[in-house]
């Protein structure tokens, strides 16, 4: 299975960081949606989305589920990207059951903590999501995997697309960014 080096900013990146980013092994820049009050700290201008491909990485949107989703899933359609709903506590008070719903008409896929953060992973598994974003930190530098696997490696894995975000706010050439695996 191949996987992909990719990183996510809330803030949007220019020209010179993709090109940065692309130079340091970096296949994939991840952006957000924001559609008013939604939880989302910042969301990238559609033009932003074309920027990174453009670029010549592949890009995708964190979205909340308490934003609009019919509107969410046409404009990620119009921007030929993929949406990952953002199930933090931060963004949308954390997991509940308007989640599964509004991933039924985004067509968005999961971002959660796994079983060593918030569990919300682990209680999504049997309900067949699309794709998979786990947010694990927890896990040290020496764990195997860790930067090169897109899903912890003793982790229960669901079926389809997974990713693995394995660091928050790291310092890189490019910039400040959250890094992971896809």
């Amino acid at each position: 299975m191949t996987v992909l080096k990719g990183v996510d900013s809330a803030w949007e990146p220019n020209a010179s960081q993709i090109a940065t980013a692309k130079a340091n092994g970096v296949g994939a820049w991840l952006g957000y949606l924001k559609i008013g009050n939604d939880g989302i700290l910042h969301g990238w201008a559609d033009a932003t989305f074309a920027l990174v491909k453009a670029g010549g990485l592949q890009t995708a949107a964190y979205c909340s589920t308490r934003a609009d989703q019919a509107a969410l899933k046409a404009r990620a359609a119009a921007l030929g990207i993929v949406l990952i709903s953002d199930v933090e506590s931060s963004v949308n008070g954390g997991d509940g059951p308007y989640v599964d719903p509004a991933l039924a008409i985004s067509g968005a896929g999961l971002y959660g903590g796994g079983p060593r953060g918030d569990g919300t992973i682990p209680r999504h598994l049997p309900h067949n999501h699309p794709r998979y974003v786990v947010s694990d930190y927890e896990l040290n530098q020496a764990t195997i995997g860790r930067g090169t696997l897109s899903w912890p490696p003793h982790d229960a894995r669901p079926v389809g697309l997974c990713g693995w975000q394995y660091a928050g706010g790291s310092i890189m050439p490019w910039g400040e960014t959250d890094l992971g695996v896809y």
